[in-house]
C-alpha cells in the first residue's frame, strides 16, 4: 500500500494529505495497526484516516446482524476501550505528552456504512 502511495505522489507531483487505512475489531490487529500502519502513514507526512471496520476477528461481513447485537450487549466494550487507549497514546506522539511538538493527528471514521447494518 505505502509503495503505491509513493508512486502516485511522484506521478501526480504532490504528496497526499491523508490516507485511508482500515482496522477490524480484533485485539490481535491493534499492535500491527498502531506500530506499523499508523506510524508508516505518519512518517510519510500524511494524516491517517482510520476506517474502524465493524468486523470481528474472523472477518465476518459488517452487515452481520450478530455483530450489532454484540455491540449493543457491550461485548466489545473492552476492545473499544483498548483501541481508545492505544489511539490516545499514539496521538500524544513519542514523548507520550499532549501539547508538545510531537503530537499527531488522525481522522476516525466509525463503522463505514454503519447506518446500513440491521
Amino acid at each position: 500500500m505505502m509503495d503505491s502511495t509513493g508512486k502516485i505522489s511522484l506521478w501526480v507531483g504532490k504528496r497526499q494529505a491523508s490516507i485511508d487505512i482500515y482496522v477490524d475489531w480484533c485485539n490481535n490487529s491493534l499492535g500491527p495497526f498502531f506500530d506499523l500502519d499508523m506510524d508508516n502513514v505518519w512518517n510519510r507526512s500524511m494524516v491517517p484516516l482510520i476506517t474502524w471496520e465493524i468486523t470481528d476477528c474472523n472477518h465476518t461481513a459488517e452487515d452481520d446482524p450478530g455483530i450489532t447485537k454484540r455491540i449493543n450487549n457491550n461485548t466489545y466494550d473492552p476492545y473499544i476501550n483498548q483501541f481508545g487507549d492505544r489511539l490516545k497514546k499514539w496521538l500524544a506522539g513519542p514523548d507520550g505528552i499532549y501539547g508538545t511538538n510531537d503530537d499527531r493527528r488522525a481522522f476516525v471514521r466509525l463503522g463505514m456504512k454503519f447506518n446500513e447494518i440491521a
